[in-house]
């Protein structure tokens, strides 16, 4: 029987259990620290555990991070278990969460709550903590070396904020640049950057005032101040210019299902992999991702038609087959997935109304 590790997380120590063998495979750091501490106690990466707690009279392993977000960690284990359907989760919770909109709510980003609360009965709240759950997600799949999971979590912010027409929002510019890690935001930086270009070209307001749930031009002027935010985005006009596109018309929300640079919907959104961890060496070619999630589709005998991304370059594909994909516009919450038989002994990620299993 494969080994199961107890991971506990936050400062609330919350439980999951999942397959060492799965969570060493997915990189280094956690076989690395595993294989380093004897009877399996680890710490995070910038933290150690309590001196009163000790793995030593427990016949399970365990591991620690105590840094990090359980709500996080539980999207961790989603993408550990389900990673070829990730994308198809989230976009699951997200119609859920804002199909539990008020007929009057406008669905908007908000800041980061300081202290996340388990619901909420507004429907932006919750949305907003799951994107910035997201955020948060991609930063940690940096810092424990997931190019994988980065890929998919940046995936899945486009398109959250192209179903919403989320504009960069200051707080989250102020996050990446006074808060994040500047080299795990690299790529959520340069992402940022270009949405932050699209939204002060697309605003017609030059009051301080914001118009349509979106901020306005002065208060996205101010953030010139933050470090490096300034070169950042004088370095993405001047390649917008070189490549003689429009910052008004190309949309950072948009992710064309193609890498190839003689196309013409390139001047309205950015190429597959413009914002992956692989760009550089995929080039013109196929995104690494989705051919291997063909591979595993067609492993499991699932028929996936081809599209042809000349006539129809912004058509989403997802299995059909696949138990995370909605055969519905509007999945019910016992429709999500439960990744494994194995018990979690605290509350599931509350937004979301799912269940604790892994």
């Amino acid at each position: 029987m494969e080994a199961l590790l107890r991971v506990l997380v936050g400062p609330d120590h919350r439980e999951f259990v999942v397959h060492r063998g799965l969570l060493c495979a997915s990189s280094a750091f956690f076989r690395d620290s595993l294989d380093a501490v004897p009877h399996a106690l680890a710490t995070s990466a910038n933290s150690s555990p309590s001196s009163s707690t000790s793995s030593s009279s427990s016949s399970s392993s365990i591991f620690w991070l105590v840094d990090e977000s359980a709500d996080v960690f539980e999207l961790f284990v989603v993408w550990l278990y389900r990673r070829h359907a990730f994308r198809a989760v989230v976009e699951d919770a997200v119609t859920i969460l804002a199909g539990e909109a008020e007929p009057d709510e406008v669905l908007q980003l908000l800041p980061e709550a300081p202290v996340p609360k388990k619901s909420s009965n507004s429907a932006s709240r919750n949305l907003s903590d799951l994107h910035w759950h997201l955020v948060r997600l991609h930063l940690f799949a940096a810092l424990v070396d997931i190019p994988e999971l980065q890929d998919a979590v940046m995936d899945a912010l486009q398109d959250l904020y192209l179903r919403f027409d989320w504009p960069a929002t200051p707080a989250l510019l102020q996050f990446l640049y006074l808060e994040a890690d500047p080299v795990a935001a690299c790529r959520l930086r340069k992402w940022a950057v270009a949405l932050l270009a699209w939204t002060m070209a697309t605003s017609a307001s030059t009051s301080d005032t914001p118009e349509n749930n979106r901020p306005s031009q002065k208060s996205l002027q101010r953030l010139a101040t933050l470090p490096g935010l300034h070169a950042d985005y004088s370095a993405h006009r001047r390649k917008m210019q070189a490549s003689r596109a429009s910052v008004r018309i190309k949309n950072p929300q948009l992710r064309i299902p193609s890498n190839q640079l003689c196309r013409e919907d390139r001047h309205f959104g950015f190429r597959q992999c413009s914002f992956h961890s692989h760009r550089r060496t995929a080039g013109e070619g196929r995104c690494p991702h989705e051919q291997a999630r063909r591979e595993h589709q067609n492993e499991k005998g699932i028929l996936i038609t081809p599209v042809d991304t000349q006539k129809a370059p912004f058509v989403a594909m997802h299995s059909p087959s696949s138990s995370l994909s909605s055969t519905s516009s509007e999945p019910r919450r016992v429709d999500l997935p439960v990744w494994s038989p194995l018990s979690v002994t605290t509350p599931g990620y509350a937004p979301l109304g799912m269940e604790s299993t892994i």
